[in-house]
């Protein structure tokens, strides 16, 4: 059950940002008026991905961290 939840939470996050993304790059670049600007966000987002990314891939288990609820 919880390898469900938190699959399609994932799923809606990551569709949500793939749908944003080149949106704002086209934003910053239009902004800007150059490369500069979008590719140094991108770096910063890779970057923050690569963080996230890290503390992700510990070894735990979500439903030993799960609280459990009352019946």
């Amino acid at each position: 059950m919880a390898t469900t939840s938190l699959s399609a939470f994932t799923q809606c996050c990551g569709y949500l940002i793939a749908s944003v993304g080149p949106l704002g790059f086209g934003l910053l670049f239009d902004l800007s008026g150059g490369w500069t600007v979008p590719l140094a966000a991108m770096c910063v987002v890779v970057g923050i991905q690569a963080v996230a990314g890290c503390v992700a891939v510990r070894p735990r288990f979500v439903e030993d961290e799960l609280t459990p609820v009352p019946a």
